[in-house]
């Protein structure tokens, strides 16, 4: 804390303290999301991502979803069944979304891409709702805290 936050009265501190600690809600503009790139991946990056394959070609398409709030509630461990695609990283305040598709796949790009919005949005709820729970238990923190200190 800084010295006029210590030198404030104790409602005025406990304020600082709570809004200093309070975590923002995490959101998408789904509404705002563009596609970034697209390109032909190379043979031997073909082959790196499905080696049973006979190098056919494939495309990589990355879509970016703008997003609000702290980008490593964004950041999630794969799991078994989603650790190849598609790949996602978050950078300025963006979701990017990589997807890479065969050209039979192409036409399924739009019903994928809603796939993964529909489960990055039940995660987020399920984050959104503890982050409430979190705000929602701090002033009191905070003032048990405070109180404690004196």
């Amino acid at each position: 804390l800084d010295a006029d936050a210590l030198k404030a009265g104790s409602s005025e501190l406990a304020q600082s303290l709570v809004t200093r600690f309070a975590i923002i809600e995490p959101g998408m503009a789904i509404d705002k999301s563009y596609f970034v790139d697209e390109r032909a991946l190379e043979p031997a990056e073909v082959m790196e991502v499905n080696p049973a394959s006979e190098a056919s070609p494939m495309k990589a398409v990355t879509i970016a979803i703008p997003i609000t709030g702290d980008e490593t509630m964004f950041q999630c461990r794969p799991a078994m069944y989603s650790i190849h695609q598609p790949q996602a990283e978050c950078a300025d305040h963006e979701l990017r979304i990589c997807f890479l598709l065969t050209e039979a796949e192409e036409q399924h790009l739009e019903q994928s891409f809603e796939q993964q919005l529909a489960q990055i949005e039940s995660q987020l709820e399920v984050i959104q709702w503890q982050i409430k729970g979190y705000n929602s238990e701090l002033p009191e923190f905070v003032q048990g805290a405070l109180a404690e200190r004196r």
